[in-house]
C-alpha cells in the first residue's frame, strides 16, 4: 500500500463514517529560538495544511518577539505553486486599540519557496496606513513534516 493510500485509508478509519474524506498533511517549519543572554525569544513558526494532492488548504503564522509570547494568526491571500514550490501569503498583525480590544495594525507578507526540508524567503512588515517598512530574510527548517 502506498503512503498516500495508507494515509487516506487511515483518515477514513479515524472519521468512522461511511463518507471518506481526503487525508490532510500538516507540516511545521520554525526558526524559533531563545537568546540565552537575555531570555528573549525570536523567530517564526509556519504551520501549513495540505490535502492528499499537496494543495495548500490553510495555515497559521506565529511570530515570536521579546517575552516569548507568540501571535498565532491565520494566513490569507495564499498563492502556492506545487510544481515550482513557490509560496506567498499575508498574515494580519494586531495592536491594542486603547479600549481593551485589538485592531488590525498591518500585515506580514511572505514571498518564498517550500523546499524539501525548509521554507525560505522574505517577510515584509506592512502597516495598514503605509507602504511596507521593513523586511527580513527567513529560513524556517522543517520541524514536523507531514507530506507523503
Amino acid at each position: 500500500m502506498t503512503k498516500k493510500l495508507a494515509a487516506t485509508f487511515f483518515a477514513c478509519l479515524v472519521s468512522q463514517s461511511s463518507v471518506c474524506f481526503a487525508a490532510e498533511f500538516v507540516s511545521v517549519f520554525s526558526n524559533y529560538k531563545i537568546y540565552p543572554a537575555t531570555g528573549d525569544c525570536g523567530g517564526h513558526t509556519l504551520t501549513i495544511v495540505r490535502d492528499y494532492q499537496l494543495r495548500l488548504i490553510r495555515g497559521d503564522l506565529q511570530t515570536y518577539e521579546g517575552n516569548c509570547e507568540d501571535s498565532k494568526v491565520p494566513i490569507n491571500n495564499v498563492k502556492f505553486d506545487s510544481v515550482k514550490g513557490t509560496l506567498s501569503f499575508a498574515a494580519p498583525t494586531y495592536a491594542h486599540d486603547g479600549q481593551g480590544g485589538l485592531m488590525i495594525a498591518g500585515e506580514q507578507r511572505f514571498v518564498g519557496v517550500i523546499e524539501k526540508n525548509r521554507v525560505k524567503g522574505k517577510i515584509q512588515y506592512c502597516p495598514i496606513s503605509d507602504s511596507c517598512i521593513s523586511s527580513e530574510k527567513v529560513t524556517l527548517p522543517a520541524v514536523a513534516k507531514g507530506t507523503p
